[in-house]
């Protein structure tokens, strides 16, 4: 009789616990349609599941999914980054040496043939290694926002400080000896470091534009907010658009010699391609969507997070 009772008294499982405590709640009718609707969907799945046949691609799984890795993770992706900028800057001072002692740069002649070639994969490296940060950064927005805007300002503001000191600097030096001297000089460093009038190097601008369309697209508010204010909040994705666009055009414009920018406005121009920004702006979209695609089917945005 005392095992009877033990058995008959045994816990019941989770979910008859969970629809215990959901029917002594109340609820409004359209609430209750949507759980009864998740509970269906689940068992469905987990029949289908335990029968071996293969589920639709949006369909609720009970089961925890395994998490795809790449071969290469976005710390792989900076370190090839850096590698490339040393190789390209050890061929330049190589290319340089070779003006003045031929044969005694001979023997690096390969190195210089490597460096050449790297030296352009030095930007996409590194962008898709931020890119990555950007995309996989679960709300930690604020901490990406602080850091590629000060590295911006920081990269904004040390140009006019070399232009100033350094390159007038050598200019003066110049025209002390000969008055034309130093503006000839000047003329000669524009054309040179500035062929098309303006020169993209800033690349924390697009990191901190790519940051904040993310911020504006994917951030919940930790408290609730009026749906009016979050569809607003989201179309402030539109702002890092506006500023990749009108950064394309002016510098479009700039090298067709339409218009002159000023000296120092190169460092808030964007450096990257624009089918570059629009492929960001694609991957944004499509993780925003299946975030939605996992939040309908049932799923609490804290286990998204959890991922």
């Amino acid at each position: 009789m005392e095992e009877n009772q033990r058995v008959n008294e045994a816990p019941a499982s989770p979910e008859a616990s969970a629809e215990q405590k959901d029917a002594g709640k109340k609820r409004p009718p359209r609430q209750q349609a949507e759980i009864l609707n998740i509970r269906k969907r689940k068992k469905n799945a987990a029949k289908k599941d335990a029968q071996g046949k293969r589920l639709p691609r949006r369909e609720v799984v009970v089961q925890q999914d395994i998490r795809y890795r790449g071969p290469l993770s976005y710390r792989h992706m900076m370190i090839l980054g850096w590698l490339c900028l040393i190789l390209s800057q050890v061929s330049f001072i190589l290319s340089t040496a070779a003006k003045f002692e031929p044969e005694t740069v001979k023997p690096f002649a390969g190195l210089i043939s490597v460096g050449d070639f790297v030296s352009p994969l030095f930007m996409p490296f590194l962008l898709l290694a931020n890119f990555s940060k950007i995309l996989s950064s679960k709300q930690q927005f604020k901490s990406l926002l602080l850091r590629f805007g000060g590295l911006a300002v920081l990269m904004g503001v040390a140009m006019p400080l070399v232009y100033e000191h350094y390159v007038k600097g050598i200019a003066k030096t110049a025209a002390q000896f000969e008055p034309t001297l130093g503006d000839r000089f000047l003329v000669l460093f524009q054309e040179r470091v500035f062929p098309d009038g303006y020169i993209a190097y800033n690349i924390f601008i697009d990191l901190f534009l790519c940051t904040l369309f993310m911020f504006f697209l994917t951030y919940h508010f930790k408290r609730p907010v009026r749906k009016g204010w979050v569809v607003c909040f989201r179309l402030l994705a539109i702002l890092p658009v506006a500023y990749e666009l009108a950064s394309i055009v002016l510098k479009t414009l700039c090298k067709n010699g339409n218009i002159t920018l000023p000296l120092y406005a190169s460092p808030f121009l964007t450096t990257k391609p624009p089918m570059t920004f629009a492929a960001f702006i694609a991957l944004a979209l499509f993780i925003k969507r299946r975030e939605r695609v996992f939040l309908k089917n049932g799923r609490t945005y804290a286990r998204y997070r959890r991922g």
